[in-house]
């Protein structure tokens, strides 16, 4: 197989594995909801707060700092069941942007970020390590190039949606507006692995076709 058959019988094995769509489908929309927020801090640093490139650079940077620690304590959540904690994550970032719509003082918006970005830090770990377990061992590589694809639209969608929201409620509204619909994500993702649980297990396909003929592990 050459590598630039591998995203689409990535994507064609990835229809057969329900769970695996589903993290891969999660991971899209967080990132997509990522790039609107993306774009209003800035405006909103300048635009409602009436500050500099000074305090742009500190939401970054407090931000970075609660990433890098996040992404230390990815180790640790592994030992925790993976889709609890990865929908956690995305409602907790989500939690984290809604005070920048309720009109917060800089100081607690600064807070808030940096708690963000303590939540956000060991969300690709996590995700990928899904993706990991729950990928039978000899498409593995196949799948992840497909992930790797896949996921590459989503925060240039996102990012490019940013510009006409900010012209339609402000910056403060696109960054209330981008948590409360991570959150939503979040909850829409819980509903959805906890009916698909309940479900009667299907049984595996033994084979070696690109469609998803292999074993879940």
């Amino acid at each position: 197989m050459t590598g630039s058959d591998r995203p689409t019988a990535g994507l064609q094995l990835l229809r057969k594995q329900p769970e695996l769509l589903g993290v891969l489908a999660l991971t899209w929309f967080f990132n997509f909801l990522y790039g609107p927020a993306e774009v209003a801090l800035p405006l909103h640093v300048t635009d409602d707060l009436h500050a500099g490139a000074g305090l742009l650079g500190l939401y970054w940077a407090l931000f970075g700092a609660g990433a890098v620690l996040g992404g230390l304590a990815a180790g640790a959540l592994r030992r925790f069941p993976l889709w609890p904690v990865t929908l956690g994550i995305v409602a907790g970032w989500g939690f984290a942007l809604v005070p920048f719509g309720l009109g917060a003082s800089a100081p607690v918006t600064l807070a808030c970020f940096t708690l963000g970005g303590l939540i956000y830090g060991p969300f690709t770990a996590l995700s990928y390590t899904l993706f990991q377990e729950r990928t039978p061992a000899a498409w593995l590589t196949t799948v992840l190039a497909a992930r790797s694809a896949a996921l590459l639209t989503a925060g240039p969608v996102g990012t490019a949606l940013g510009g006409p929201l900010i012209a339609l409620m402000g910056p403060r509204g696109v960054l209330a507006a981008s948590g409360i619909a991570t959150v939503a994500l979040a909850a829409v993702g819980a509903a959805v692995r906890i009916r698909s649980t309940r479900r009667p297990a299907s049984r595996p396909v033994h084979g070696s076709g690109p469609c998803g003929d292999a074993a879940r592990p």
